[in-house]
C-alpha cells in the first residue's frame, strides 16, 4: 500500500454484536479528517453516507490486500462486507 497517504484516524468506539453474524461500529471521525476527506475526495460538503461507503471500499480494499499478501483468507474477506454493507457507521 506504498500509494497511501494518511488524512488522519478514525476511532472505533464501540463494536456492537447485532446477534445475527453482523456488528455495528460506533466510530469518531475527527472534524480533521473530515475535512482532509471532503478536501481529498472533492466533497463539498460532509455526507455520513458518503463516508460510509468510502470506509466500507477501504476496508474491502485492504482485506483483498491482505488475503493477496498474506493468505487471508477469501471466507474473512466476504464476512467483512457482509458486516459493513449498508450498514450505519
Amino acid at each position: 500500500m506504498s500509494d497511501s497517504k494518511l488524512l488522519g484516524r478514525v476511532i472505533v468506539k464501540e463494536i456492537k454484536d447485532n446477534n445475527n453474524g453482523t456488528c455495528t461500529l460506533d466510530l469518531e471521525i475527527p472534524e480533521d479528517l473530515k475535512e482532509n476527506l471532503k478536501q481529498s475526495l472533492g466533497w463539498k460538503r460532509w455526507s455520513s453516507k458518503k463516508f460510509n461507503e468510502f470506509f466500507l471500499e477501504a476496508l474491502t480494499k485492504y482485506a483483498k490486500d491482505m488475503e493477496r499478501e498474506s493468505g487471508f483468507t477469501a471466507a474473512a474477506s466476504e464476512h467483512l462486507v457482509d458486516v459493513f454493507d449498508n450498514k450505519s457507521v
